[in-house]
């Protein structure tokens, strides 16, 4: 097949993408099935606490992007580490973007079979599904990073869905309080839920190249921040004031679940609608990851100077839905088994956002100090 220009720089990217980037990333689908994880009052405290302590992480991110290795993107990360090491950190990191597309997939596919298609074949519905995100994907870097605009502006209006259960009779303050509590288990969990819901600005590292390198990145960055902990502030209170904290326990997607509750003379099935513009938003998320992927294999099989082609392309999306298929007819059968892989996927997230942007950092002012 003839080469296809999937990672070609041709005009800058506004910084401002950068915004829409990193809220959409740190999002993703926790949201969906945030509040049952979340189910406590108290966590309205540690939301406000791991989103400074976030911001933080931001910061220190920022020097990674503004340093002189991350604008040159890939020759960049030969300077810091040599061409073996990369192809050996690459080879690593292959396992964190693997969980991550997969259980985001499969994530979406069953919320899907549960509200719309509950007849349809699960794997049909993931094949569809990525079909549809290589098909953004295939438009190369540029115009899917372009999309994330469309995802932003598709999906953050649903947040005000959720004002209406602030007031009579949906809301009920009482289920606010008390809003202390005793340490357990289950607050760690929550803890590592809101740190791995906060995280996505890592996979900004490769992406660096086609951005317009501006001082304002770390603003756009806190603001995407601050918007993240909003909407978790808000369909969290939203949740809690509506269920009630034991039975916002037994509710798996409440977050869907919430909207089939509100009347509207145009829409009977709200949660269809919301379920069909969130389409937008995971449709992003995954060309990005597959395109990640696919620079990722470039890079262990040293064909990085070489043009990229629709096969190679094409043969890792295969493989990555056989990948996803696979997990999800043979590991994925039963709830204990989509509690496992939503862990590894929660542990994951909140390692590589915790420690990259410092590991960066770290190794290239003692790459300075060397020379």
């Amino acid at each position: 097949m003839k080469p296809i220009s999937l990672f070609q720089k041709n005009t800058p990217i506004k910084a401002v993408t950068v915004f829409f980037i990193s809220n959409r990333f740190q999002v993703i689908f926790f949201l969906l099935v945030f509040p049952q994880y979340i189910a406590h009052s108290y966590m309205i405290w540690f939301i406000i606490a791991l989103g400074i302590l976030s911001q933080g992480n931001l910061y220190i991110l920022s020097k990674w992007i503004s340093s002189s290795y991350s604008t040159k993107g890939y020759a960049g990360f030969i300077e810091l580490f040599g061409e073996w090491k990369v192809r050996i950190l690459t080879a690593v990191a292959l396992l964190p973007i693997l969980v991550k597309l997969s259980v985001l997939t499969i994530n979406f596919v069953s919320t899907t079979r549960y509200y719309i298609f509950p007849s349809v074949n699960p794997s049909w519905l993931i094949f569809v599904f990525l079909l549809m995100s290589m098909y953004v994907a295939i438009r190369g870097m540029e115009n899917t990073i372009r999309f994330s605009i469309i995802a932003f502006f598709t999906v953050i209006w649903i947040i005000l869905l959720f004002l209406p259960f602030y007031f009579p009779p949906n809301a009920a303050w009482i289920n606010l309080f008390p809003l202390t509590h005793s340490w357990s288990q289950q607050t760690w969990k929550g803890i590592l839920f809101i740190w791995a819901t906060l995280s996505g600005p890592e996979y900004l590292i490769c992406l660096i190249p086609w951005l317009k390198q501006d001082q304002k990145i770390v603003k756009y960055m806190t603001w995407a921040n601050i918007v993240t902990v909003l909407e978790l502030l808000i369909v969290l209170i939203a949740s809690l004031l509506f269920y009630g904290h034991h039975y916002l326990l037994l509710i798996k997607y409440p977050y869907i679940e919430m909207t089939r509750y509100l009347q509207n003379p145009i829409f009977e099935r709200i949660d269809m609608v919301l379920i069909a513009f969130y389409l937008f938003h995971l449709v992003f998320m995954v060309s990005i990851l597959l395109l990640i992927l696919y620079g990722a294999m470039r890079i262990i099989l040293k064909k990085v100077s070489k043009e990229t082609t629709r096969k190679g392309f094409l043969i890792t999306c295969v493989i990555t839905t056989a990948l996803i298929i696979f997990l999800n007819q043979f590991l994925w059968t039963n709830e204990r088994q989509y509690k496992t892989w939503m862990n590894i996927e929660v542990v994951m997230s909140g390692f590589t956002y915790l420690f990259i942007p410092s590991f960066l950092v770290i190794c290239s002012k003692i790459k300075k100090r060397r020379r």
